[in-house]
């Protein structure tokens, strides 16, 4: 009898499980089955509050869910928001981020009623992320709210995604360490905590946390609700990838600049996300390796860079013909991996010059200037070649930083800007299968232009990129039989 009386309640978890294993990604996390009658999933009173055990606010046990009903009423946002506070930011990165479409202020607050309740972050009840207090009055609803909580991620997404969140910190979208490290390696020791401090009070719009990716747009994009509070497991490429990896990779992707297509991979239809996995965004090891170094590996690769340890996403794992010298085109068999692939296949991209950082403690918020930015294609010696990246020759990017970037905040802070290169291992996000480099042999071989000499550097410069710099220009071809 009593495994009788068990049968419904297995049938209506197995139910639940169903749904929320789906794979379309498209579509934001909801929860579809007898939701109503389910219980809040975390009560917010008992673990992030010190105010006595209450039920949460939800439909079923409250008569009136005052933040729900307020922010799902556009009429009432409207008379209600403070255009001041949440209106798009005239942000001081309009330069290194592509423009997401402008949004009201009532927009990026307003939650999706006919959905969000019944979904599996709704039924927690708004207080259980964002703290506040149950009121019909705004200024006491919103005392002590929070109004970015996945900004302490082991508190509120942790609860749930105990996984993802574990290695949360080592997420350079998180953790930002390549800005650090780039700054670090060119200032003395004793002026790091005043460099640290410059890049914090300039650079922490960069950011990112949970839900800047999952929810909300990120602020340097002015912030808000890209879809009314819903969760997506895949992040909008337009509203938030593009948003903040605009002037280079955005822009050179989806043909944003001036006179260029876009990318083939994204003429396509693929997505940021097709080559760029999660466990990638989050921090996760993408490979056993990762942690567990082979004999080509006598130590764990340093933290904090983009292009550190296993490459990942690699051309020949979509492409392996290419990398086994199987295919039909002569160039891949003849240049194997001398060359990255982008080499033949990238078109111009952006570079950024002489960055200046204004400081925000004496003007009050973050402010900076470009001397300059220019679409250029250069080849250079590969200055991190490697058992994974063993190409000889590969595109080069400038960086913005100059000598006196944190000039706003003392004198001498760069003193060994000469020891990191300023033109750094690229990969554009331009790829196409005809290029000029394409078209013969002799659009590279035997043409200065299109390599990184020195002559193309400013003074200053010429030291710290020397491991880079292309001292001989490949001579031109007159024979097939000249390749080795």
């Amino acid at each position: 009898m009593h495994r009788i009386l068990l049968l419904p309640g297995i049938f209506l978890v197995l139910v639940i499980l169903v749904a929320c294993s789906s794979e379309d990604n498209s579509e934001p996390i909801t929860q579809t089955a007898t939701l109503p009658s389910l219980t809040p999933i975390v009560d917010q009173a008992e673990t992030l509050n010190d105010q006595p055990s209450k039920p949460a606010p939800t439909p079923g046990n409250l008569a009136v869910d005052y933040c729900q009903e307020c922010h799902t009423n556009q009429e009432k946002l409207i008379a209600s928001a403070n255009p001041d506070q949440i209106a798009d930011q005239a942000t001081p990165w309009k330069d290194l981020i592509r423009e997401a479409a402008p949004m009201e202020p009532w927009e990026k607050v307003w939650v999706n009623g006919k959905i969000f309740p019944a979904s599996i972050h709704g039924l927690n009840g708004c207080l259980s992320c964002h703290r506040g207090v149950q009121d019909p009055d705004k200024e006491i609803a919103h005392q002590g709210v929070i109004r970015n909580p996945s900004r302490d991620p082991e508190t509120t997404c942790g609860r749930c995604h105990l996984d993802i969140v574990a290695y949360s910190s080592n997420s350079l979208h998180s953790n930002v360490a390549g800005f650090y490290a780039a700054v670090n390696n060119r200032g003395l020791p004793g002026n790091h905590s005043v460099l640290e401090s410059a890049l914090e009070e300039s650079c922490s719009d960069c950011h990112a946390t949970c839900g800047d990716c999952h929810v909300s747009r990120p602020n340097v994009a002015g912030g808000g609700f890209f879809d009314g509070h819903l969760f997506y497991r895949t992040p909008s490429m337009d509203q938030n990838c593009v948003t903040c990896h605009g002037s280079r990779a955005g822009n050179e992707f989806l043909g944003g600049n001036q006179g260029q297509t876009a990318d083939v991979h994204y003429q396509a239809d693929l997505t940021c996300v097709s080559c760029h996995a999660g466990k990638e965004l989050h921090g996760q090891p993408a490979a056993c390796q990762d942690c567990h170094p082979g004999p080509e590996k006598s130590h764990l690769p340093p933290p904090g860079h983009r292009y550190a340890g296993v490459q990942s996403p690699r051309c020949e794992s979509c492409h392996p013909a290419v990398s086994a010298g199987q295919d039909q085109v002569l160039m891949h068999n003849i240049h194997g991996s001398k060359l990255a692939c982008q080499v033949c296949h990238s078109i111009s991209y952006n570079n950024c010059f002489g960055c200046h950082v204004g400081s925000a403690t004496a003007t009050g918020e973050a402010a900076f200037e470009l001397e300059s930015s220019q679409l250029l294609f250069l080849i250079g010696r590969n200055p991190i070649q490697s058992y994974e990246r063993p190409y000889q020759y590969v595109t080069v990017r400038h960086v913005p930083v100059a000598a006196d970037t944190f000039a706003a905040y003392g004198t001498g802070l760069l003193s060994r800007f000469s020891e990191a290169e300023t033109w750094k291992y690229a990969t554009p996000h331009n790829i196409q299968r005809k290029t000029p480099q394409t078209e013969s042999c002799n659009a590279c071989h035997g043409n200065p232009s299109l390599f990184l000499t020195a002559d193309k550097l400013a003074p200053e410069e010429l030291n710290a990129n020397l491991g880079v710099i292309v001292e001989t220009v490949p001579p031109p071809i007159t024979s097939i039989d000249q390749f080795p």
